[in-house]
C-alpha cells in the first residue's frame, strides 16, 4: 500500500505533503524517467524482490491495474489492508496497517516471503536525517521533529533520490531504505 499524494487542492507550498509527494518531473518526453517517478521504489511503500506493484509500460498515461486492495480493519485508531500486486509476478500479498497511539504512529508491514524486502521513506527538501544506534532523528529547518525506529531490520540506510519541485525540475533529497525479512514495524514518535 502506497502513501499517495493528496489531491492538488489540499497542497500548499508550505505543507509537508507538497514537499514529500511532488514527483511530477515529466509526463511524456522521457518515458524512462517518468516510469522511475511512477515506480514502487519512488513511493513510501514496500517492494518485494524488485517487483513493481503495477506494471509500468511505454504508455505514460496508463498504469496496469495489477494491484487489488482489500481493507481488513478500519476503526478510530487503526487502518489495515493488503494488496496482491506482487502475486502475478511470483510474489506475495503485502499487508500494511497504520495504528495511532498516544506516542505516535505505528506502521506494520508484512509479506510472507523469503525474497528480499525493502521499505522506502522519502523526505522532502530541507529534511535532514541523523542515525544513531539504529534510531533515526528527523530534522526540519534544523529543528528535531520526529524519531523513527524500526523493528526486525536487516539494514537501513539514508540514500539520495530525485525530487521534483516542479515540471522539468530535479533536486536531490533523502530517503530511508530499510531492508527486512517478512515483517517490519516502523514507529514515528513526535519529539
Amino acid at each position: 500500500l502506497m502513501i499517495r499524494r493528496p489531491p492538488r487542492s489540499t497542497l500548499s507550498s508550505s505543507s509537508a505533503a507538497s514537499d514529500v509527494y511532488k514527483r511530477q518531473y515529466v509526463y511524456s518526453s522521457d518515458v524512462k524517467t517518468r516510469n522511475k517517478f511512477r515506480s514502487t521504489a519512488s513511493h513510501n511503500t514496500v517492494m518485494e524482490n524488485g517487483y513493481e506493484q503495477n506494471k509500468l509500460g511505454m504508455n505514460v498515461f496508463e498504469l496496469a491495474n495489477d494491484c487489488r486492495v482489500t481493507i481488513t480493519k478500519f476503526d478510530s485508531n487503526t487502518f489495515g489492508a493488503y494488496h496482491d500486486g506482487f502475486i502475478i509476478k511470483g510474489g506475495h500479498q503485502h499487508h500494511r496497517s497504520f495504528r495511532l497511539e498516544n506516542s505516535g504512529l505505528i506502521i506494520e508491514d508484512s509479506i510472507d516471503s523469503d525474497e528480499p524486502l525493502r521499505a522506502f521513506f522519502h523526505f522532502g527538501p530541507g529534511i535532514k536525517i541523523n542515525e544513531k544506534d539504529s534510531k533515526f532523528s528527523i530534522y526540519a529547518n534544523d529543528q528535531h521533529v520526529i524519531n523513527l525506529t524500526f523493528n526486525h531490520v536487516i539494514d537501513a540506510s539514508v540514500d539520495p533520490y530525485d525530487y521534483s519541485p516542479g515540471y522539468g525540475e530535479l533536486m536531490e533529497c533523502n530517503k530511508l531504505t530499510v531492508s527486512f525479512k517478512k515483517h517490519l514495524q516502523t514507529s514515528f514518535v513526535l519529539n
